[in-house]
């Protein structure tokens, strides 16, 4: 495959590098860096970098003469003029003002990342959203006349499972709905569940500008306060969205279980649905777990069919960790503001049984649709996660030879090996140590067109095909599913699919780090701001992270803060990289991943994201 057909876009397009639409590129070499700017009394500045590790930990020293119009307090990109040396700081010239001022609209123009769409674009989603009406229409104009359901385009037939009983379960603010869940009992005791998912390939056609700008984002992203879509809201929170009681267009994944949770069969097919309910995990885990008494009588008509679920969901996870999948149970965080933007609460986010259900029901789903186009040797962008590289196997093991563990399978280890070790640990008192540096050797999870298996999940195939509204793998998924239901693909149509899903997994693995980048960004800068109220207050955490300048500590509430080593005086303290520690060498005092301490707020500075405690003896 040449070089110019790995390069390509929707419809052999040519991606438009840094003037791309939406996400863009932000200079990141070792010739410039971002950080805020501190000036000082004669003009100079110093800028403290935002990713200290650019420039070894230490600030770029700016002349009078080269700061510009930047002000104090401003972030700002600085290109290094001279790299610094000895005692000697680098030096560098302002060369753009990214951010006056302290907010999270200021942080999103440094990532170059804007909500609106351009006009054509929002034009192409309108007119889609008129022609899904027209689709439907004719769609029940033929089911009327007892007709084969066509509609108006030229895929395959449509089944009509509106008077099924089909559900949402999202997060209370959730708006872009684009997966529903329906469940039966079989007469052997097994069960059907199906997994209905937006037919967003319906709307976005190939090659058309919103395909290109769906490409050119890769994803939606995720605030707070709100969303910034992959699509058009018109689609994300209208006609694609999968709202109560409205007909919609869907892909179904529909699969049989028997009474133990094995899968029997499935089928995908095109579908129209109509969700009887827009269930919430908080009200659907008050029904499940507490017995919530307003909560049963509010769901009365549909509680068998969720503890119907619950019981599949049990199966399903039963069987998954039976065969060697990993369960790291790492919070993620819940940040509310309030109406001026501060945040108000920083807590991990929960996690219930409605949550791990539908968890579950997507990974099923996911897993079907992957092994059907696997053994159809169909071009496709999987979802891949590959085996721990050598090295990091080599360095977790000694570190496990430390606390008397070792992974036995060595260099060819299996998923099941490592769930070994981790319920091992369980309970123990080095549990939380060993479970985050065994994650940490892990590799990171990626889009390929070739089917190389999920290592974390222990599972031979897999894919994205349940979030097509906010990922574009998954819009391409569906789009191939349409193809192949309409009949066999000529070879060359299959050589230029290969070739796109590769350009796509390419840039959807590319632009899925970015967005988490960013999120990651905003979150670390809100949690900054929510910590700055509680300067001097003492509060009890984990050690999370070892380096040889300190350690950071991550607090129940998933606020993590750096404790330099400089400010332990009563020892000196030698970094031992190969146990995540740092070791007093006159006490013998140990500081370790996973170690349970007590620290004060001692600095909050929101602009470089920065929370520094010391260490309460």
């Amino acid at each position: 495959m040449s070089k110019k057909q790995r390069s390509k876009g929707p419809k052999g397009r040519q991606p438009k590098g840094g003037g791309r639409k939406g996400f863009h590129k932000t200079e990141n070499s070792l010739k410039n860096i971002i950080g805020v700017l501190n000036l000082r009394g004669g003009g100079y500045g110093f800028v403290t970098p935002r990713k200290k590790e650019e420039t070894g930990g230490r600030d770029v020293f700016v002349p009078a003469s080269e700061v510009g119009l930047a002000g104090n307090r401003d972030l700002v990109r600085v290109q290094i003029t001279s790299p610094g040396y000895g005692t000697k700081a680098p030096e560098g010239r302002v060369i753009k003002v990214l951010q006056k001022g302290n907010d999270q609209e200021g942080m999103l123009k440094v990532y170059q990342v804007r909500d609106e769409f351009s006009a054509e674009v929002e034009q192409e989603a309108a007119l889609a959203a008129l022609t899904g009406e027209d689709e439907l229409k004719a769609l029940e104009q033929q089911w009327a006349e007892g007709r084969p359901a066509l509609g108006n385009g030229d895929g395959p037939e449509r089944q009509d499972i509106r008077a099924h009983q089909i559900v949402t379960i999202d997060g209370a603010d959730a708006k872009d709905l684009d997966d529903a869940v329906s469940l039966e009992r079989t007469p052997g005791g097994g069960y059907r569940l199906g997994v209905h998912i937006a037919d967003v390939s319906y709307f976005v056609k190939e090659g058309s500008h919103l395909d290109y700008e769906a490409f050119e984002r890769g994803c939606s992203l995720y605030f707070p306060d709100r969303s910034i879509p992959m699509l058009p809201r018109v689609l994300s929170n209208g006609c694609c969205s999968l709202n109560p009681q409205e007909d919609k267009l869907t892909l179904s994944c529909v699969m049989e279980f028997d009474r133990y949770g094995k899968r029997q069969s499935y089928e995908i097919f095109p579908s129209v649905i109509r969700t009887a309910e827009r269930l919430t995990y908080e009200d659907i885990n008050a029904l499940l777990e507490d017995e919530d008494e307003t909560q049963l009588q509010r769901y009365e008509a549909i509680a068998p069919m969720l503890r119907n679920m619950e019981k599949l969901a049990a199966l399903l996870r039963k069987k998954r960790i039976k065969r060697g999948a990993l369960d790291f149970e790492l919070p993620e965080s819940k940040i509310t503001l309030d109406e001026t933007g501060f945040p108000v609460t920083v807590a991990p986010e929960e996690r219930g049984t409605a949550n791990r259900m539908i968890e579950e029901f997507m990974l099923a789903a996911n897993e079907a649709v992957a092994e059907e186009f696997e053994k159809k040797n169909i071009p496709f962008i999987y979802r891949i996660h590959e085996k721990p590289a050598p090295e990091k196997l080599e360095e977790l093991n000694q570190f496990l030879g430390t606390f008397g563990y070792s992974l036995r399978a060595g260099k060819d280890v299996t998923p099941a090996a490592v769930a070994a070790l981790l319920q091992e640990t369980e309970g123990r008192e080095e549990e939380r140590v060993i479970h985050t540096v065994t994650l940490r050797s892990m590799q990171k999870a990626a889009y390929s067109p070739e089917s190389k298996g999920h290592f974390g999940l222990a599972a031979r195939y897999y894919c994205h095909f349940t979030s097509p509204i906010r990922r574009y793998p998954d819009l391409v998924i569906h789009r191939i599913i349409h193809e192949v239901l309409e009949g066999p693909l000529s070879a060359e149509r299959k050589e230029e699919l290969a070739a796109f899903a590769e350009a796509a997994a390419v840039r959807s693995s590319i632009m899925e780090r970015k967005a988490e980048e960013i999120e990651r960004s905003v979150e670390k800068f809100h949690k900054a701001r929510w910590m700055s109220k509680h300067l001097g207050e003492t509060f009890d955490g984990i050690i999370s992270g070892v380096v040889s300048a300190g350690f950071f500590v991550e607090l129940p509430n998933t606020v993590e803060g750096f404790v330099r080593v400089t400010d332990l005086r009563w020892d000196w303290f030698r970094f031992e990289p190969e146990h995540y520690r740092l070791v007093g060498q006159d006490t013998e005092t140990v500081y370790r991943v996973g170690d349970p301490v007590r620290v004060k707020v001692h600095f909050v500075d929101p602009d470089l994201w920065e929370v520094r405690f010391t260490l309460c003896r």
